[in-house]
C-alpha cells in the first residue's frame, strides 16, 4: 500500500487500509512536509467501517449540511448535523465507524503522535499525552491552518516546505492546548532568542539556503523544539523562520541576478528552489516583477 495517503486499520480484520477510500481531489503527496499529511475529498454517501486510524485525524467540513452517523470503541451509535466549517477530530488509535448520506467536501489531516512531543519536547511536562475527540462544532484555529494548507496545495507549495511544517507546528500545539484530557503545562517564553543562538540559527540558513530546509533540523542547531524556536525567532526577528528563509532566498536571487551570469535556472537551485516557475512565481509574487525583468 502506498504511503502517500492517510491509512488505517480494519478493527475486524486487522489488515491496512485506506482511511478513505476515494481519489482526492487535492493531496499533500508531493510535499515533504515532516509529519503531517493533507487530502482534500469529495465524498458521496457512504458507510465506512470501524477503523483504527494510527495517527490523529483531523476533519473540516467545506460544504453545507450533511448529517454525520458515528460510533467511537464500540459505544452507541450517535448523529449530528455537521455545517460548513464544522471540525471533527479523532485521536490516534481510537476505534471509529462513520457514515452519512448526502454528498460532502472536506479537508482530512493526518498528524502523528510524535509531531505533537516532538514540536514542544522542552515546554511540555507530562508522561502522556491523551486526547478527546470532538464532533462537529467551530474551531476557528484549526480551520485557518486548513484553509492556509489547502491554499499552499492549491498554488504548489509556493511558501515552501518550511511554511507547511510552521503550519504543522502551530497546529500540534493547539490540539494539545484544547482537545488533552488533561492539560500540559506549556513554558511561556519572552525576550527572543539569546545572541549566540540567533547567530548561530541564522549563520545555519544562510549557508544553507541551497537546501530543502526542514523546521526540525534549523531548530535542532540551538537544541531547541519547534515551538521554542518559533516564538523566541519571530520574537527576536519579527518574522517567522518561513518568511525569514525566504527572504533570505530573495535577496541573494537579487544579488546573484544583477552581479552574476548565472542562468535563471541556476539561480533558482542555488536558493533553494526545486525548478525555475516555482522561484519566478514567489519572485513575482513578492517584489511584483519577474527575475529576467529584475535582471534587467
Amino acid at each position: 500500500m502506498s504511503e502517500q495517503r492517510i491509512t488505517a486499520i480494519g478493527v475486524k480484520s486487522g489488515e491496512p487500509t485506506l482511511a478513505v477510500p476515494n481519489v482526492p481531489i487535492l493531496s499533500s503527496e508531493r510535499n515533504a512536509w515532516d509529519g503531517i499529511f493533507v487530502e482534500q475529498h469529495r465524498l458521496r454517501s457512504a458507510q465506512i467501517p470501524e477503523l483504527s486510524v494510527p495517527k490523529h485525524l483531523i476533519c473540516i467540513q467545506l460544504s453545507s449540511e450533511v448529517e454525520l452517523n458515528w460510533r467511537v470503541a464500540g459505544e452507541r451509535e450517535q448523529s449530528r448535523l455537521l455545517t460548513a466549517d464544522d471540525i471533527s477530530f479523532t485521536p490516534a488509535g481510537l476505534p471509529r465507524m462513520v457514515r452519512w448520506k448526502q454528498q460532502v467536501e472536506v479537508i482530512f489531516i493526518s498528524l502523528e503522535p510524535e509531531s505533537i512531543t516532538r514540536a514542544v519536547h522542552d515546554s511540555v511536562y507530562a508522561n502522556d499525552i491523551e486526547f478527546a475527540p470532538k464532533w462537529g462544532g467551530r474551531d476557528p484555529q484549526i480551520q485557518y491552518i486548513g484553509l492556509a494548507l489547502k491554499a499552499e496545495l492549491e498554488t504548489g507549495s509556493l511558501n515552501g516546505r518550511l511554511y507547511g511544517e510552521y503550519l504543522a507546528n502551530a497546529l500540534a500545539v493547539h490540539l494539545l492546548h484544547r482537545y488533552s484530557v488533561a492539560m500540559p503545562t506549556i513554558q511561556n517564553f519572552t525576550g527572543g532568542l539569546p545572541m549566540n543562538k540567533l547567530r548561530k540559527v541564522t549563520e545555519y540558513i544562510n549557508d544553507n539556503l541551497d537546501q530543502d530546509l526542514s523546521l526540525d533540523a534549523i531548530a535542532a542547531t540551538i537544541g531547541m523544539s519547534c515551538y521554542y524556536f518559533v516564538r523566541m525567532f519571530k520574537q527576536s526577528t519579527g518574522l517567522t523562520p518561513h518568511q525569514y528563509v525566504i527572504e533570505r532566498r530573495l535577496n541573494r536571487a537579487k544579488v546573484l541576478l544583477t552581479t552574476t551570469d548565472l542562468t535563471i535556472l541556476e539561480i533558482s537551485f542555488r536558493i533553494g528552489f526545486k525548478s525555475q516557475s516555482h522561484f519566478t512565481r514567489l519572485f513575482r509574487k513578492l517584489t511584483g516583477i519577474t527575475p529576467r525583468a529584475y535582471r534587467g
